[in-house]
């Protein structure tokens, strides 16, 4: 194999032979490291994997596979694979384009040293008109007629996804729902 050199690194670390300090082992590095939910449903062939995790370190200057085997081998890790696209990686972290595999909940993917997994798990526009759909259904099934009600229920959830559909991504679709909800129930059209 080449030397070769790229800014963005990911390996498996399976557990059982890993060292049992190995997350401050990769912290030391300083290095923005995302780290998925631990993979303890994932099959082949009909028989659950041995327990993983995937792990993708995004150095801010190319390192070389020699370097980046230096920290595997640390971590009892088998070797390193270069990253192609971040945002796929991350999203195949809770298999979140792939319904067939094992679901991993997406806010269990953890960022260290600086590293924001909700940055790379920003939704398709798919994902998005999926999220909108629900969030309509929810308002339109239970009247809902207040966007401080429909938040607080959001942020009791700890639903991020529906935060960022509501708050950022479509707040004037969501408003005006909102207030068409209103206008029903003030007409008197929810007996």
């Amino acid at each position: 194999m080449t030397d070769e050199r790229k800014r963005n690194w990911s390996f498996i670390l399976y557990p059982e032979s890993a060292p049992s300090q190995w997350r401050t082992i990769i912290a030391n590095y300083h290095v923005p490291t995302i780290i998925s939910p631990l993979h303890d449903k994932d099959k082949e062939n009909g028989k659950i994997k041995k327990a993983h995790y995937h792990i993708v370190m995004l150095f801010p200057s190319k390192k070389s596979y020699t370097q980046m085997k230096h920290i595997t081998d640390a971590l009892s890790a088998p070797i390193p694979k270069s990253v192609v696209s971040i945002q796929g990686l991350i999203r195949y972290f809770a298999h979140l384009d792939n319904p067939e595999k094992a679901q991993y909940d997406p806010q269990k993917i953890e960022g260290i040293c600086g590293a924001d997994p909700a940055y790379y798990l920003a939704s398709t526009k798919a994902d998005q008109r999926q999220l909108l759909k629900e969030i309509s259904t929810y308002i339109i099934n239970n009247h809902i007629t207040s966007l401080s009600y429909l938040v607080d229920k959001i942020l009791n959830d700890n639903n991020d996804r529906w935060f960022t559909v509501v708050a950022i991504s479509n707040p004037w679709y969501i408003t005006m729902l909102l207030n068409s909800e209103w206008k029903l129930k003030h007409q008197n059209r929810y007996k």
